[in-house]
């Protein structure tokens, strides 16, 4: 028998396909429906299992010890790590929200005077509102910078008298999030030790039909693909993190390093991870005691928004068709197409 023969897969009439496809996509939308709040849980741990794997194969293969040891040194490791990383992050919110707290009047009162000189420089001109001549710059020159934000904060005070309800969301909020978080690598601990089973089940599986050359090809292609991709998020990860931190340096903003290192992290989350590495590091900007070159608060975070903005459109139209369609084997113009299609859905 030709080998050909043993590796082809038993014909399926067309009739035989679409009941099939038909069958599997009315299981496949009835399952999402039962089990809708357990499927994300579910798949990030699965996710979260096969990144980790080939570190988890590294260590088993290099210290000698068995897969449920290497499992449980990768896992412990990332967990310290998390926990280390979120009472820092809560550290430094606690401060920048009480430094928000404290210089916010004084924030305020500045932003009005900036807008008030810039009035007065750019738009001092009357206005026709009907019969009626106003000058924007008059008008706003007229403003009590100091009587405007305390009624400002008046109104904002029933508020904030209401801050320890919304302490207790927050708490609650956050005491779900570990849950969830435990939950996920549970079950992501389980998948990463029978990870070699899942994929000889998988073969086996496809074995009896006779459509075991097909699976294994299958998983094959699709571990080289994702793999190329990874190392390319990877090597884009810790450009933009060196971008950021030298351009942050150049810009005397206060933690660099760490905001740096923010945005090469926040690169594995398309589309919002930059938003929320540029969100930070301009509150950070805002917010820090002292800024460069004299500059107000406002011009400052400005600037470094702008700087922020200026190295995403370089990641999205140079480093990112060049490092990861490198990684993947397309044409740097494929890729360019494919992120302005996913920044449209986002």
């Amino acid at each position: 028998m030709p080998e050909e023969s043993v590796h082809s897969s038993p014909p399926w009439s067309r009739t035989t396909k679409a009941i099939m496809a038909s069958a599997a996509l009315i299981l496949l939308a009835l399952a999402i429906w039962r089990f809708s709040d357990f499927i994300a849980p579910i798949a990030t741990a699965v996710i979260l299992a096969y990144l980790l794997n080939p570190l988890i194969n590294f260590i088993q293969k290099k210290i000698t010890v068995s897969r449920g040891r290497a499992v449980l040194v990768v896992y412990v490791v990332i967990i310290l790590l998390l926990v280390g990383g979120g009472f820092a992050i809560a550290i430094a919110t606690a401060q920048q929200t009480a430094d928000l707290v404290e210089n916010l009047p004084d924030l305020l009162v500045t932003a009005v005077g900036v807008v008030q000189r810039e009035a007065r420089e750019v738009w001092n001109t009357d206005l026709a509102l009907g019969p009626f001549q106003v000058n924007p710059a008059t008008s706003l020159s007229q403003l009590d910078a100091r009587n405007a934000v305390n009624q400002l904060l008046g109104m904002l005070e029933p508020v904030l008298t209401r801050s320890g309800t919304l302490a207790a969301s927050v708490a609650q909020a956050a005491a779900r999030f570990a849950s969830l978080a435990l939950l996920v690598f549970a079950l992501s601990i389980y998948v990463a030790r029978d990870f070699p089973k899942i994929g000889r089940a998988i073969s086996d599986f496809a074995q009896q039909p006779g459509y075991r050359h097909d699976a294994d090809r299958l998983l094959k292609d699709f571990a080289r693909i994702w793999d190329a991709y990874l190392r390319g998020q990877v090597v884009l990860g810790l450009t933009i993190g060196a971008v950021v931190t030298i351009s942050l340096l150049i810009l005397g903003v206060n933690n660099a390093l760490g905001l740096g290192a923010l945005a090469g992290l926040l690169e594995f989350l398309p589309i919002v991870g930059p938003l929320i590495s540029a969100l930070a590091v301009i509150l950070v900007t805002l917010f820090q005691g002292s800024h460069i070159w004299g500059l107000s608060p406002l011009w400052h975070a400005l600037i470094v928004g702008i700087v922020m903005l200026l190295i995403q459109q370089l990641e999205n139209n140079i480093l990112v068709p060049r490092i990861v369609g490198k990684a993947l084997d397309l044409h740097p113009l494929i890729t360019m197409v494919a992120v302005l299609m996913g920044a449209s859905l986002a």
